[in-house]
């Protein structure tokens, strides 16, 4: 830290601060809400295939799910964003897992470098990748 012994120099060093400060907490709220996706993910994937009553939902499991979490408070899970959020989970396991095994690159450097939002549009590539071949 350095002594502010004039206003400009105040207002500089918590304009530093504020935006070096700021933009480490935009990070980790970005590290947050990707494993809180992948984590949705992950549990849909589980419910799917080990779900005691999966069977009662059928093909309207997403809208279920979409609508039940919509009456909790729980933001950002249309259809959609559970597909979404499922294929991440398929794409990336390890991120849950913690077990590198599958990739040469490790969770944290995928999550510390990366949004959720450098995620999906991975996972628009590989699927367009796919439809090429």
């Amino acid at each position: 830290m350095t002594n502010a012994t004039t206003f400009t120099a105040v207002i500089a060093s918590i304009a530093r601060a504020h935006h070096k400060l700021a933009t480490q907490a935009s990070k980790a709220v970005n590290i947050s809400l990707t494993l809180r996706n992948c984590l949705i993910g992950y549990y849909l994937a589980e419910y799917k295939l080990h779900g005691t009553d999966r069977a009662n939902y059928g093909k309207n499991l997403f809208a279920n799910v979409a609508e039940a979490l919509t009456q909790t408070g729980v933001a950002s899970c249309d259809k959609r964003q559970l597909y979404a959020y499922l294929s991440f989970y398929q794409a990336y396991p390890q991120i849950v897992r913690s077990a590198t095994a599958f990739s040469q690159i490790e969770p944290q450097k995928l999550l510390s470098a990366l949004s959720y939002t450098h995620f999906e549009q991975l996972l628009t590539m590989e699927n367009l990748s796919f439809m090429i071949k």
